[in-house]
């Protein structure tokens, strides 16, 4: 995912961020975090990019269970799943008022 990388130091905004932006105005977009399977520079980059942008939202996958470490399993999805949909509906409620 090209658009996740690090910030780039010159302060300009990724491409990829401006597209999705352009393509999808006013809309919600969660990013998953990888607390569950490590991963700490792309987390890192996460939280940038939600620290940036409006309407960018990071869900964190903190005890998410794991079927090998680097995929969810069935339970774990479940849990990801449901936290994206708290975000998702906390955040377009926050957009109504």
């Amino acid at each position: 995912m090209p658009s996740i990388k690090c910030q780039s130091t010159s302060g300009k905004k990724k491409p990829g961020r401006i597209k999705i932006k352009k393509q999808l105005p006013g809309a919600v977009i969660v990013m998953t975090q990888f607390q569950s399977m490590g991963y700490p520079e792309t987390n890192a980059a996460i939280a940038r990019i939600v620290a940036d942008e409006a309407n960018v939202y990071a869900m964190d996958s903190t005890g998410a269970a794991l079927v090998d470490k680097n995929h969810w399993s069935y339970e774990g999805l479940k849990t990801v799943t449901q936290r994206m949909v708290e975000i998702t509906q906390r955040a377009l409620k926050e957009s109504s008022k």
